[in-house]
Parts: C-alpha cells; sequence; structure tokens
C-alpha cells in the first residue's frame, strides 16, 4: 500500500480543488499553500501528492502560489530531495521523542508561526507523529516529557489514554499548531493508524482537536503512569500553560477555517491483503465482533494482544467445528489493527526482551493452535497452518525485523537450534525466536502506516511466506 498508490487512486485535482472521494478540499487560487507532511509516511506522501496532477497536467504546487513546506519523519526513512523553494527535511526520533524530536518541533512551530493569514496550512498526517515532532509546554523539560512517552509505549495503554496524556505536556499535539499558526485555513488529509474513526487520534493530531476532560486525563494518567512520570502530569494539569493551551486551541477553532479528510485506514491495508491472498488461491474471511465469517471487510481490532488473540481464535475455532473443511480446503482469516502488548518493568529472566506486537501475536498464535493444539486439529491440518503478523510501516518494536511467521516445520526447525517457543513467549523476546525459526519478516521504510496486518492460512504444507520492499 504505497503512499504514491493511495494519491492516485484516491485524490484527484479539479478546478482548484483537491477531490476525495465525495469531498473536496477548496483551495482559493490567491492563497499560497504551505505543504506539512508528518509522520512515518511523510516523505513518500510529500512526493506523492506533488506528483498528483490535474486534467491539464497541472501538479499542486504549479497551480497554486508555493510558500513553502516541512517534511518530518523517522530516521529510518528514506530522504528525497524536494526540488522546490523552501522545502524543510527533519527526521525526529521514535517511539519516543529524542533531542531530533524536539529540534523538529521547535522548527515547524516557528514555521507555521511565520505563515501569511491569507495562506493554507495543508497537512499530511500519518501515524508516529506523535513522538516525531514535539515541544513542551511552559513549565516542562524535554527529558520530563520524553519520560512520560516511554511509560506510555511500555505500558499496554490504549491510543486513547495516550494521546489524552501525552497532549496535555505538548505545544503540538491535540490541535496544537492550529493555535500557533497565523493560516486561517488549515486543511489535513489523514492516513490512519488507529482503530478508531476519530481523526484526531492519529499522531495525536497536531492540527485537529479533541475535548479531554482534565478529570479524564488524570484517571488515565493514575491507570497508566507510576512515580515522577505520574507526578509530572498531575502537577502540570492544574497549570496557568495547560490552561492558556487548551483556551488558545478553542479560540484558533472559532476564527479559522479548519477541514480534515481521512485518506486512508486499516480497512484499505486487509482488502490488500486479502487480494493477495485471492492471487494464490486462497479465500480469506474476516471476523466480525459478532462472530460472524465475511469476505469483505476484515476487522480492524483494537484490545489487549491477549484478549483480541482469544476472541479472534475463538471465533475462527468455529470453521474447524463446523466440519466445513476438509483435507484439501485452502483457507484464510485476515485481521487489521494494533494489538496492544504491556512489557512488565522487570520481565522475570532480568533482561528486557526484543520483538514488538506482530512477533510477539505469531508467538501466541502457534503456541495456543500448533504446540498446544488448543483446537484439537487432525494432523493433517495442523501441518497445513500458517500463521503470520506484519507491521505495515516495516518496523515492529524494537525488533530489527517487521514481523514473522510460523509453522509447524519452522518450529521444528527453531526447536533443533535450542530455541523454546513458549520460554520466548514468556521472556517477551519474540524476535529472536523467530530469527532462530528463520521466519522474519525484514524491516524496511515502506513509506506507509496502516496499523498492523494479521493472517492465519490453512493452505500447502509448501506454502512459503515473504515480505519486503519487493512486495
Amino acid at each position: 500500500m504505497a503512499a504514491s498508490r493511495l494519491f492516485l487512486e484516491k485524490l484527484r485535482i479539479q478546478g482548484g480543488e483537491v477531490v476525495l472521494g465525495e469531498h473536496t478540499l477548496a483551495l482559493s487560487k490567491g492563497e499560497p499553500l504551505y505543504l506539512l507532511a508528518l509522520g512515518k509516511a511523510a516523505h513518500e506522501q510529500a512526493m506523492a501528492f506533488l506528483d498528483v496532477r490535474s486534467s491539464t497536467g497541472q501538479s499542486l504546487h504549479q497551480s497554486l502560489p508555493w510558500c513553502g513546506g516541512c517534511v518530518i519523519s523517522p530516521k529510518a526513512s528514506n530522504v528525497h530531495t524536494f526540488a522546490l523553494p523552501s522545502m524543510q527535511t527533519l527526521q525526529g526520533d521514535h517511539p519516543v521523542p529524542g533531542q531530533d524530536s524536539f529540534a523538529a518541533g521547535r522548527a515547524v512551530l516557528e514555521s507555521v508561526s511565520r505563515l501569511p493569514p491569507n495562506a493554507t496550512l495543508l497537512c499530511l498526517l500519518s501515524g508516529g507523529a506523535s513522538a516525531l515532532l514535539e515541544h513542551p509546554l511552559p513549565g516542562l523539560s524535554a527529558c520530563q516529557v520524553s519520560e512520560v512517552h516511554h511509560q506510555l509505549v511500555q505500558s499496554g495503554a490504549d491510543i486513547g489514554a495516550m494521546n489524552s496524556i501525552r497532549s496535555s505536556l505538548s505545544q503540538i499535539k491535540n490541535g496544537g499548531l492550529l493555535a500557533a499558526t497565523s493560516a486561517r485555513r488549515v486543511l489535513t488529509l489523514v492516513t490512519s493508524d488507529v482503530p478508531s474513526k476519530e481523526l484526531s487520534m492519529v499522531g495525536s493530531g497536531p492540527t485537529l482537536f479533541q475535548n479531554r476532560s482534565t478529570a479524564d486525563v488524570a484517571e488515565a494518567a493514575n491507570r497508566w503512569l507510576t512515580g515522577t512520570a505520574l507526578d509530572t502530569v498531575i502537577n502540570h494539569l492544574a497549570s496557568t500553560a495547560f490552561r492558556n493551551q487548551r483556551e488558545g486551541v478553542q479560540a484558533a477553532l472559532s476564527r479559522k477555517h479548519v477541514q480534515a479528510l481521512g485518506l486512508a485506514g486499516g480497512t484499505d491495508l486487509t482488502q490488500s491483503a486479502q487480494r493477495a491472498l485471492a492471487a494464490q488461491g486462497i479465500i480469506s474471511q474476516g471476523i466480525t465482533s459478532q462472530g460472524i465469517t465475511c469476505h469483505q471487510p476484515a476487522p480492524i481490532l483494537n484490545a489487549s494482544l491477549e484478549a483480541g488473540l482469544e476472541t479472534w481464535l475463538g471465533h475462527i475455532r468455529q470453521e474447524w467445528i463446523s466440519g466445513n473443511l476438509g483435507s484439501s480446503s485452502t483457507r484464510g482469516w485476515v485481521s487489521g489493527g494494533e494489538l496492544t502488548v504491556a512489557v512488565p518493568n522487570t520481565v522475570s529472566t532480568g533482561h528486557p526482551g526484543r520483538g514488538g506486537r506482530n512477533s510477539h501475536f505469531v508467538l501466541g498464535a502457534a503456541s495456543t493452535l500448533l504446540v498446544e493444539n488448543r483446537f484439537q486439529l487432525p494432523p493433517e491440518d495442523l501441518e497445513r497452518l500458517h500463521i503470520l503478523s506484519l507491521a505495515s510501516d516495516g518496523a515492529d518494536g524494537n525488533s530489527a525485523a517487521s514481523g514473522g511467521w510460523l509453522n509447524l516445520q519452522r518450529i521444528r526447525h527453531a526447536q533443533s537450534q535450542g530455541c523454546d517457543l513458549r520460554e520466548a513467549w514468556r521472556r517477551f523476546d519474540s524476535a529472536p525466536y523467530l530469527a532462530c525459526a528463520q521466519s522474519q519478516f525484514p524491516a524496511w521504510s515502506t513509506g506507509t502506516n496502516l496499523m498492523d496486518v494479521r493472517a492465519i492460512v490453512l493452505g500447502p504444507t509448501s506454502w512459503v511466506l515473504r515480505a519486503g520492499p519487493r512486495t
């Protein structure tokens, strides 16, 4: 799901308007355009957007006055050179904001504050922006903000709780750029990496506002934070800086034209996965929350990994119980979304594990289906069962991989090398196990971020799974 493909499929320029399906972003020819691309897909999206052509062959920056732009992406992403005046390209830290993230945050705040009032600020927003650029509110240090981010990443908190907490400390998040910019028009195209349909959840909504009560933020902080990180948030919620920031964003909303449209999300990714399976002769089904099988769309799951695993596998089990699968059947089950993983501060083994949501899911599903055989599948079905999970941004947690896959053949290979699946699961050390099994998907810069995609496939025993920049 390359950014260029998404833009070419879904966007067009028509009569001075950017058209997305039934929706339009009207751009006046007299208004200078400033392009801000933020997130894991920032570079590829900026390049693709600037290449979208009108029926006359003109690109957007050729048909409108241009007043510059800024692109902020992860350090691991490809960096392109933009042959346009006043285009900054910066890289930030992820998943916890570091020195470069704070430098990028300062640069963006300075740039948007200098825009003329009649300018249009057009933001291409994708997941990962929460960490890639940051600027603390007055009274807070960069170290305090980073500590809160670090605890949240490790906590297993859902995206709503994470956003409510980290936005309360930021001059950028939750509409902060609306208050910072002098431009009266702010338009946002969102590539979503969150299960919610609320676009302001993506990248903590730097150009979008979500009204959260102080009590709700405090409740989330007390649930997910401890120690000095918790003290930082609770003390700050009572500060003048926090109150002034919220009032400033709300005032900006009342006097600016703010519009946001969703460009793509997890459903686009799961549909792409289903098409890929169909091309191999494998019928893929989604599992709805009601347990009904359907061809489209696959579900977007948002739960803890353990809860999501149990729910999804429980629905799939009904397929076997019904007796619809013969020894030659090929079938796939696909889901999207992000399952949260709470990593203990101190794993009982005494060392931090390596892996991410996707590799951890593969080990959990393989343990349930293949090692424990909890569904009591016949041996011939066990031999034909393949489990995979992949991060669409090309990076899975702290591993040097984007995910992985397992079947009985790979598990036997890992055992022959002295690697134990259940022990790796217990130690939150899934990436080294998949490396031992020779079943990791390589990490690479995909140019997009549409959450994760998971699949369980009943197919030929010789089925080979590959993922990489060429697929």
